[in-house]
């Protein structure tokens, strides 16, 4: 089974998680916002367009608690080994899931599904290839039939139309 995953993040350099969404293709969804992470430390753009639409007081919990929760879901999925695979539009979103959880559960598959294949940003601005990055050329954008599971919150929150 999929299950596609999204996040929001403070930067590209050195990305902290926000936020996180995943949901199943059989519907099943797991949302939550890191309600101790470093404001300071977030772009510009994230402070502008991105923190005015979290609901801390709904889902917001310690980073520890997320973690802890996080990987209960996903073995709550159950499965054989590898039988369910995190679908991800940009690697950032995978990374920062494994760190979220210590160990990944055997029921996910180790590698994510890449939704849209391209140069890893976070790499390119590390080497140099590029100097710096607009952030609204890497919006998620998806066609909202392709996320049927997705509730309207989720919907709104990461501007899928």
């Amino acid at each position: 089974m999929l299950i596609f995953c999204d996040t929001e993040f403070t930067d590209f350099l050195s990305p902290k998680l926000i936020s996180i969404g995943l949901v199943t293709e059989d519907g099943r969804e797991f949302y939550a916002e890191v309600s101790d992470y470093n404001k300071k430390a977030s772009l510009d753009y994230v402070r502008q367009n991105i923190e005015p639409l979290l609901d801390n007081s709904k889902f917001g919990m310690k980073e520890s608690e997320l973690n802890a929760r996080l990987g209960s879901w996903l073995e709550e999925l159950g499965g054989e080994k590898h039988e369910h695979q995190i679908c991800v539009d940009y690697h950032t979103d995978w990374d920062l899931l494994k760190y979220s959880v210590d160990n990944i559960p055997k029921n996910i598959h180790h590698e994510p599904f890449m939704l849209f294949l391209g140069l890893n940003i976070n790499t390119a601005l590390r080497i140099g290839l590029v100097k710096s990055v607009n952030p609204a050329w890497f919006y998620f954008t998806v066609r909202k039939e392709f996320f049927q599971g997705f509730n309207e919150y989720f919907l709104e929150h990461n501007k899928i139309q």
